[in-house]
């Protein structure tokens, strides 16, 4: 069933205007400042939904990793950059990504409608988090890519072939 045209805009544009009563000196900015307190219940509640990523962070240290719908801070990004991760904040609102940027808190950010995205999209999109978080440009070459296929009844990856990759990664260019 197709969505109707049209319907989704004013949530996106509520979306990402959602966190601009939230900046510093705003109406909201004493909410905002308490996702930054670390000793809050919304901080343990947090922390015990972030637990279930530690065996990852273990297993694979300073990987690369893209949050979304991160546009509180980014505060997923900075958990997973505490515990030895790259990680690129993206969300809707860039209102908070910005204040945090501008305050040391993250390294960088993308103003991203993740439910816009197209593959090919969120492909360079993941790319491009990657050479953010890297400091250099990378090809399909330094790349392997594989995606979940949810139409088997064992969700398998499967890999992207490098031409299909190259075919991704040069249509955005």
């Amino acid at each position: 069933m197709g969505r109707e045209p049209g319907l989704a805009e004013p949530s996106y544009l509520a979306r990402e205007r959602g966190y601009d009563d939230c900046r510093s000196g705003s109406g909201r900015a004493s909410l905002a400042a308490a996702w930054l307190d670390g000793g809050s219940v919304n901080s343990w509640r947090f922390e015990r939904m972030y637990r279930v990523a530690l065996p990852l962070l273990e297993a694979y240290p300073g990987a690369q990793w893209l949050t979304v719908g991160d546009g509180r801070y980014g505060l997923d990004a900075m958990y997973l950059r505490r515990h030895g991760a790259h990680a690129l904040a993206t969300d809707i609102s860039d209102t908070l990504l910005a204040e945090a940027k501008q305050r040391g808190l993250i390294p960088d950010y993308r103003k991203e409608n993740a439910e816009a995205l197209s593959f090919a999209d969120a492909v360079r999109l993941g790319v491009r988090a990657l050479m953010v978080t890297q400091n250099k440009t990378l090809t399909e070459r330094d790349l392997e890519v594989a995606v979940l296929d949810r139409e088997k009844e064992r969700r398998k990856f499967r890999r992207i072939p490098p031409e299909v990759l190259h075919q991704l990664l040069s249509d955005g260019r």
